[in-house]
């Protein structure tokens, strides 16, 4: 089993050095969570990659069965996208950044993909063209049959999913553990 995960920014070497390696701090709640969740799946005998978009160039093995890759881009090349996608050839992806491209790129090739998202869509005024398309495109390809669940932050922002036209029925809302118990 492969399973990729890919996410727009951050640097997953560096958060994994400082969280897992040396038990530092996180630099937002939920980071040690985040980090620690892929680590496991590594050590439950699963191939992980994770792929970032915006960091520096890097590829680095963490440990056995895991793997971070930096793409190094400043604007978003999908050919080295696609071309790391499919050198890794995973069964499942993680898609944590609202991407149309890439979750095409996913259908056509029919990988099982998990959007999980911390974003909001609002409802956009008719002028602003290029968000209504980007919107338009995003909610295509979340509709498709390819995506059985849709993942986002919070309930509100989960319920901003159906803004783009997402049955809500393909809508899983999240939140990270808390320690507190009020």
């Amino acid at each position: 089993m492969k399973i990729l995960h890919i996410q727009y920014a951050g640097d997953f070497s560096e958060a994994y050095n400082r969280l897992i390696k040396n038990d530092g701090k996180e630099n937002y709640y939920g980071q040690k969570y985040s980090v620690n969740s892929v680590v496991q799946q590594a050590r439950s005998n699963i191939n992980v990659m994770v792929l970032t978009l915006k960091t520096e160039g890097y590829r680095v093995e963490l440990e056995n069965n895991l793997i971070a890759v930096g793409m190094n881009t400043h604007k978003t090349d999908y050919t080295l996208i696609e071309n790391e996608i499919s050198q890794f050839s995973p069964n499942a992806v993680i898609l944590r950044t609202p991407d149309y491209s890439i979750l095409r790129f996913l259908r056509k090739r029919q990988i099982n993909t998990l959007p999980v998202f911390a974003d909001s869509f609002d409802n956009v005024p008719i002028w602003k063209v290029k968000t209504k398309l980007r919107n338009f495109m995003l909610a295509r390809e979340l509709k498709s049959k390819s995506i059985e669940w849709v993942a986002n932050h919070q309930i509100n922002a989960a319920k901003s999913l159906k803004n783009l036209g997402v049955n809500s029925s393909k809508i899983l809302p999240y939140d990270w553990e808390h320690s507190d118990n009020p």
